[in-house]
């Protein structure tokens, strides 16, 4: 279960657009940075990385920066972690990570698997709390507050399918 905490606000987001500014001697548009900063969660780890990949950048650019990170991030874990899942489980992930408010449980979702996957025998809830269950068990989603609702664990990997999805969107 994931561990909550504070929210950091637009004062956190301005002092890493100065901090920008103090080593590059360039201006961050900390409105932008801000956009970053919901883009990822809100994840200060990661706002930090994309600080220092705009700055390797030489642009003051902050989606600069989170394009160099994302891409970094494919090539490490998020990425090695997605090629590794069964069809099954990446249509979940992806389902969970558009934030979409069907159940995964539901007749519509058990559909929309088949459908996807070129199943010829029906993905029943039954397998797909199967293959949910086996990606609880590997930490990739987890149970959150209601029975039955679940997330993607690791937050770098929920925004590089996200990403994903939105590139693929835009083809």
């Amino acid at each position: 279960m994931p561990l909550p905490l504070p929210e950091l606000g637009a004062d956190f987001v301005e002092d890493r657009a100065v901090i920008f500014e103090e080593i590059t001697g360039k201006r961050m548009d900390a409105v932008e940075l801000g956009k970053v900063f919901n883009k990822i969660a809100r994840v200060p780890m990661y706002l930090n990385q994309i600080v220092l990949h705009t700055m390797v950048s030489l642009t003051a650019d902050p989606w600069e920066g989170f394009s160099l990170w994302q891409q970094a991030l494919g090539d490490q874990g998020a990425y090695e972690q997605w090629v590794k899942l069964k069809p099954v489980d990446k249509v979940i992930v992806e389902h969970l990570a558009s934030k979409q408010p069907i159940s995964l449980f539901s007749a519509e979702f058990s559909a929309k698997v088949t459908k996807l996957l070129g199943e010829e025998k029906p993905y029943s809830p039954q397998r797909i709390q199967t293959a949910v269950n086996r990606m609880v068990k590997n930490m990739v989603l987890a149970p959150k507050g209601e029975a039955g609702e679940y997330e993607i664990e690791d937050r770098a990997l929920e925004i590089y399918v996200a990403a994903r999805i939105a590139r693929l969107s835009e083809k």
